[in-house]
């Protein structure tokens, strides 16, 4: 049994994907690649982005349930892989990946007891890093770029976004 905190992470997580998934079908196809500048991403980067990180946080709970004495090494996109990396996956396919693979970490998320939420690891950026607070810094991170979608969809000097979204995330016609 978990207590009240957890049950809201894991909600939050289970959420998310109802929340970006929308938003990013109502971006225009002129603008779903299309930077802000040169060095800020795009719908597209932000949205696949999303699912990029499922395997890196499933891989962390994994070792962090497992190894005695686990070290987590920070991941950063701008540090970490190519400029343009982002813009070569195929969008559809990462929403995808981001619904299917969000399910299956709230499920493991659900088997875990309170001892494994309390778990630590010690994390080359962090001062204190436990199974809990990597995913409440997953829900958060998953809003900040939902966030960032929002904001990119509703730029004054940008198309507007495209009509409300179907249930099964498909678009509805203006």
């Amino acid at each position: 049994m978990v207590g009240q905190t957890e049950n809201v992470v894991i909600e939050s997580l289970e959420r998310a994907p109802a929340i970006v998934v929308p938003l990013v079908r109502q971006a225009p196809k002129e603008t779903l690649k299309r930077r802000p500048s040169a060095r800020k991403w795009s719908i597209h980067e932000h949205a696949c982005h999303l699912a990029d990180v499922q395997p890196l946080m499933w891989h962390r709970l994994e070792l962090i349930l497992s190894d005695e004495e686990p070290l987590i090494r920070s991941y950063d996109p701008g540090r970490d892989d190519p400029d343009d990396r982002l813009l070569q996956i195929d969008l559809d396919d990462a929403l995808e990946r981001y619904v299917r693979d969000r399910a299956r970490l709230v499920e493991r998320l659900r088997q875990l007891d309170e001892s494994a939420w309390h778990k630590t690891a010690r994390h080359d950026e962090y001062n204190s890093y436990s199974v809990h607070a990597m995913f409440r810094h997953l829900a958060l991170h998953d809003f900040f770029h939902a966030y960032r979608i929002e904001e990119l969809l509703l730029r004054r000097d940008w198309p507007p976004p495209l009509g409300l979204i179907n249930e099964d995330n498909t678009r509805r016609h203006r």
